[in-house]
């Protein structure tokens, strides 16, 4: 009688604490607990007090288990298994740490993950109205100090290497991502800056100029006249990095007399930049005068001792390939004047 309570004890236990093995159990005789009934088939699987089995023919029975004879009851307490520790809830993601941004990253690193993104360095180009104080449409090392990195700043986007940031330079660096973007994974980190402005040090020099050895901004004013195909004569007059046009018929200055789209045949005046090893390389210019005042105008040039030849558009925005006229761009031929 013992023995019978005690196993009765087991399967009770095994019912509440345990899973049972049914992987590997072969068919064998059930029968109830008067011996009446009884039935030739495979456990499947004991689940809520009731014991499912299969017959030969497949179909699949339902018994509770407390009315299986004491030797089935017992079977069932045998193949009884630990049931495994439920696995400890998982942890609460941890949002990642916010990387440490400076300088030029932190002013427009908005999700503060250390990099840039193109839609981030892209805020870049709207900085330079709100950092312009004296409104010359120039960035000097005071201004430049809400970027924390003034140094870095000039070396990767002062071009004409004058100690300042002209618009026309300014939409050049904002511009510049495909070019800093070395991994090519959609951001510029702190590694790509710095190694960008390492290698900008030859242009930054002012090896690129129209005013002679001289590319600081108080440099004498140099004066280059000749064509732009297609339309006429043209005169710019070069100071430092700022650069102004008119246009002439009648062959030009000095009998020339003055047309073009402003006052005495103005075509406006800004800053402009040039890059290269100052015998070829992009050349570009933003108007900081007039109804245009803003435009930045992209182009390519070659100078040759005297001789300048400047593509740049005027209007689809999109750098020259070559030096042809057409397409919203202007192919000028000019000469360095000689100054008395």
């Amino acid at each position: 009688m013992r023995i019978a309570k005690l196993g009765a004890l087991v399967f009770a236990l095994a019912l509440i604490a345990g899973a049972f093995d049914s992987a590997s159990a072969a068919p064998r005789q059930w029968k109830d607990a008067s011996g009446q009934f009884s039935v030739s088939a495979e456990l499947v699987e004991v689940k809520n007090g009731e014991v499912h089995l299969k017959k030969a023919d497949g179909e699949v029975i339902v018994v509770a288990a407390s009315k299986l004879s004491e030797s089935d009851r017992n079977y069932l307490a045998g193949r009884v298994v630990a049931r495994p520790a439920a696995a400890p809830p998982a942890a609460a993601a941890t949002p990642a740490a916010a990387v440490d941004s400076t300088g030029i990253i932190k002013v427009a690193d908005a999700n503060a993950d250390g990099k840039l993104s193109r839609t981030e360095w892209g805020s870049l180009a709207q900085k330079f109205r709100a950092w312009d104080a004296d409104k010359d449409n120039a960035l000097d090392e005071t201004e430049l100090e809400a970027t924390d990195e003034v140094e870095l700043v000039m070396k990767l986007a002062d071009a004409d290497g004058d100690e300042k940031v002209a618009r026309a330079e300014w939409a050049q660096f904002a511009q510049a991502f495909p070019r800093l973007d070395k991994g090519r994974d959609g951001s510029i980190d702190r590694d790509e800056l710095e190694a960008a402005a390492k290698s900008s040090a030859t242009r930054a020099a002012g090896t690129a100029s129209l005013a002679g050895n001289n590319t600081r901004a108080n440099a004498g004013p140099t004066v280059w006249r000749g064509s732009i195909e297609g339309r006429g004569q043209i005169e710019l007059t070069v100071t430092g990095n700022q650069i102004a046009g008119r246009e002439f018929r009648g062959g030009g200055p000095p009998g020339g007399a003055p047309m073009g789209g402003g006052p005495q045949g103005g075509l406006g005046s800004g800053t402009f930049t040039m890059s290269g090893d100052g015998r070829s390389g992009n050349m570009d210019a933003v108007y900081t005068e007039g109804p245009q005042a803003g435009q930045v105008c992209l182009g390519i040039y070659q100078l040759n001792g005297d001789t300048l030849t400047w593509c740049v558009s005027n209007r689809n925005g999109q750098r020259p390939q070559a030096f042809t006229s057409g397409g919203g761009n202007w192919l000028m031929v000019l000469q360095r004047v000689a100054m008395q």
